[in-house]
């Protein structure tokens, strides 16, 4: 082969070698590429952690806690592993503990003093790896729960209504069970721990619906926490004296009929129906019967009845001479019916044939010099109290009251174009939802041997729904407390009498009488007096007084109210206090300021009575 041939094939074969290694050099970093892709992706394929494990529970002596796993990436499907460890109080110095793989683990007594982990080893095909919780708090045992503030019972104390009660405020080991029984206490209110009261079968529940059984009584209600640790106890106040409803099952009279008027030939007795409960409307129905000298049975039934006497009111005939009159009232709904006897009437007399104007007697009749008064709010809701007025005449003078609900106007002085207002026949009368808008009057009948006469008071203002200038007991006042406030079951506050200064006014806002209407000398009267303030807040250690006047009853030194504002002042009728159907006793009732005057600084003074029957 010439030179210059070989030369140039062995230029070519140079050529060709060097783009052969160009080839194979990029041949061989594309495998280099493609080889550490592969070996990238293999390695993100392995768990890694993204967010660390969790422990939740308590880290007290016998609670379960329980691991999170916390976050992962990685090639699903990945399974997860625990292990538990005992760390010091720090978090550090770590050891497994024996047998503790599971999510959950038991906190054991040997754990108490050292703090938890979770270590949490994350697996799936392509590898595992794992990662560690952060510390729990140091482990302690189990504390017992212990109560810091009483349970408070709320609702409304009449039967059929719903009481319920808060937990109150505890201590200990959460989480803490609570369980509940209701408590039936006497109308005192028993013992603080209710250890002296009924267990009320069934009534386990956080609420609780009154039954006829608690009426006249007064509610606790018993709350037991629970933990792991052992258990604790609390016990509410007592609820106020359950009243009977007057809106729930047949009627029921809870306060028998009575009868006014001068028990003389040819005068008019008139039938009060007494109280009753029961569902509403009730009706009422009357029978006159004519009894014995000794009155007969308290219902009336071996008394004989007189034809055509089924009306209200009933004029004595010469045929009642000599007996004794009753009433037997019979009240009705769609649900039942009930008669209640009045009590009897003293012995009808013949007629005097003209009272004053007959044979040389100096006897008169009741005469009106003064006109009856209506003292109160005309609010609904509020008490109102009528007085009796002026009257002169022979006494004793005996008084019944009748309430009129009148028109706006106030309707004709004397109350005629009134309407009466059932059962509205004491001296003292709670204003109704149905007396909003009219306006009130009282008629008081007074009656003596002689005669009988009646008169009307002045008319009330319009009777309004609410006032601003009503007070009440604050439950949440905007501004701070008086000294020594300290907030009640019900959510209301009591204070110190000390804590109530001018211009602020002690007020008497409840005046009790039990028994009510009193019938014996021999049972002792007990006058229970609540007392709050201006402002509204209901005050503890008051002086409170009541005295009989006349002075018929044994006289009594002052009584502090106590924490709820009642004070209880018991008296003993005396041989001349006056026991007669339709007749009533004053007190004079004065509350005071420890170190005041009697009649100065913040005290107050109310005039309230008592209704009798033979």
């Amino acid at each position: 082969m010439p030179e210059r041939h070989r030369t140039a094939v062995a230029h070519g074969s140079s050529r060709w070698t060097l783009a052969s290694a160009v080839l194979l050099v990029g041949g061989a970093l594309a495998v280099a590429a493609t080889v550490s892709a592969g070996a990238e992706a293999r390695s993100a394929a392995v768990p890694a952690n993204v967010s660390p494990p969790t422990i939740s529970g308590s880290a007290v002596s016998g609670e379960t806690v329980t691991a999170g796993s916390g976050s992962w990436s990685g090639t699903l499907p990945i399974t997860y592993g625990y292990e538990w460890q005992r760390c010091d109080a720090a978090g550090a110095a770590c050891a497994p503990i024996a047998g503790a793989t599971g999510v959950g683990y038991v906190v054991a007594s040997d754990d108490v003093g050292s703090t938890l982990r979770v270590l949490v080893t994350a697996s799936n095909a392509e590898g595992s790896a794992s990662a560690t919780s952060g510390a729990t708090a140091v482990v302690t045992t189990p504390v017992a729960p212990a109560p810091t503030a009483e349970p408070v019972v709320s609702g409304t104390v009449v039967e059929g209504s719903t009481l319920s009660t808060t937990n109150g405020s505890w201590t200990g080991t959460p989480p803490i069970a609570f369980t509940y029984q209701w408590l039936r206490c006497a109308a005192d209110g028993g013992l603080p721990d209710g250890s002296n009261c009924a267990l009320i079968a069934g009534a386990t529940g956080a609420s609780y619906t009154l039954a006829s059984a608690d009426v006249g009584q007064r509610l606790r209600v018993r709350v037991t926490g629970s933990n792991g640790a052992g258990t604790g106890t609390a016990t509410s106040n007592a609820t106020a004296e359950i009243q009977q409803s007057t809106t729930i099952g047949a009627p029921r009279n809870t306060e028998e009929p009575s009868i006014s008027g001068t028990t003389t030939q040819g005068r008019i007795l008139t039938a009060l129906v007494g109280t009753w409960a029961g569902a509403t409307p009730l009706s009422y129905s009357y029978q006159w019967v004519r009894c014995p000298a000794d009155g007969g049975l308290g219902d009336g039934s071996n008394c004989a009845t007189i034809s055509g006497a089924s009306s209200r009111t009933y004029t004595l005939a010469a045929g009642d001479v000599g007996s004794r009159m009753r009433v037997r009232v019979t009240s009705a709904n769609g649900l039942g019916s009930q008669t209640a006897a009045s009590n009897a009437t003293a012995v009808v007399a013949a007629s005097s044939g003209g009272g004053s104007s007959g044979s040389g007697s100096s006897a008169t009749g009741p005469r009106n010099t003064g006109l009856p008064t209506i003292v109160g709010t005309a609010v609904q809701g509020q008490a109102l109290t009528a007085t009796a007025g002026v009257w002169t005449g022979t006494t004793p003078i005996f008084y019944s009251y009748q309430w009129l609900r009148c028109d706006a106007d106030g309707g004709d002085p004397s109350g005629a174009d009134c309407d009466l207002i059932d059962d509205a026949d004491s001296a003292r009368y709670v204003v109704t939802r149905e007396d909003v808008g009219r306006r009130l009057r009282v008629e008081v009948e007074a009656d003596n041997v002689e005669d009988f006469e009646y008169a009307t008071s002045d008319a009330t203002a319009v009777v309004t729904a609410t006032t601003a200038t009503t007070p009440t007991t604050p439950t949440a006042p905007s501004g701070p407390l008086p000294p020594g406030a300290i907030r009640l079951s019900d959510g209301k506050y009591s204070i110190p009498v000390t804590s109530v200064s001018a211009p602020e006014r002690l007020v008497v806002d409840s005046v009790t009488f039990s028994p009510n209407p009193v019938r014996s000398r021999s049972t002792p009267l007990e006058v229970r007096v609540h007392v709050v303030d201006t402002r509204g807040y209901v005050v503890r250690d008051a002086l409170a007084f009541a005295r009989a006047t006349p002075l018929v009853t044994s006289a009594a030194p002052e009584q502090r109210t106590a924490r709820d504002g009642w004070a209880r002042i018991r008296l003993s009728p005396r041989g001349d206090f006056p026991l007669r159907s339709g007749y009533s006793v004053q007190f004079f009732v004065l509350v005071r300021k420890d170190g005041e005057p009697l009649l100065a600084g913040v005290s107050t003074r109310r005039l309230v009575q008592v209704a009798t029957a033979d």
